[in-house]
């Protein structure tokens, strides 16, 4: 009875992966195609003035927040395609994103674990992963990479 749980949570995981690289695709979409109404056409040479301080400090707020959330993406987009060069960049940018969560609560690390992306997780942990995080199913990567059966991956991350 334990393994058939350990299993369907598996199935129901990998299920997610595929809605979650759906969800991924339409956030990077959306980040670069979408919603970027900074100054454009004529707005910027109408002798309008400036806009009042509070807007812009909130629109600042904004950005930033955005320039954050999309970074997260990024980073467990770029552990899912297995883009280590994309992957290290952002890390050397932020090496708090080495902890980024997504909606199942799961990181960059556990991404690359279920994949058995070896390089990927050695640069994590270089980086500072915590090998024993949980996601909201409280797996750890090592569980993700046992279900998945990446021996490779449970060796690295039993060491």
């Amino acid at each position: 009875m334990g393994n058939t749980g350990k299993n369907l949570r598996f199935r129901q995981r990998n299920a997610l992966c595929s809605s979650y690289t759906r969800d991924i695709h339409e956030f990077v979409y959306h980040v670069y195609h979408g919603g970027h109404n900074s100054t454009s056409g004529s707005e910027g040479s109408s002798g309008g003035g400036d806009p009042p301080a509070p807007a812009t400090s909130t629109e600042e707020k904004k950005k930033k927040e955005k320039a954050r959330v999309s970074r997260t993406s990024l980073i467990l987009w770029h552990a899912h395609q297995n883009d280590n060069v994309s992957v290290r960049k952002l890390l050397e940018e932020d090496r708090t994103l080495v902890q980024s969560r997504d909606y199942d609560n799961r990181t960059p690390l556990h991404v690359a674990a279920l994949h058995g992306w070896i390089d990927i997780a050695k640069c994590l942990i270089e980086y500072g992963a915590d090998v024993n995080s949980q996601d909201r199913w409280r797996n750890t990567p090592l569980a993700d990479a046992e279900g998945a059966k990446k021996p490779g991956m449970i060796e690295l991350l039993k060491s």
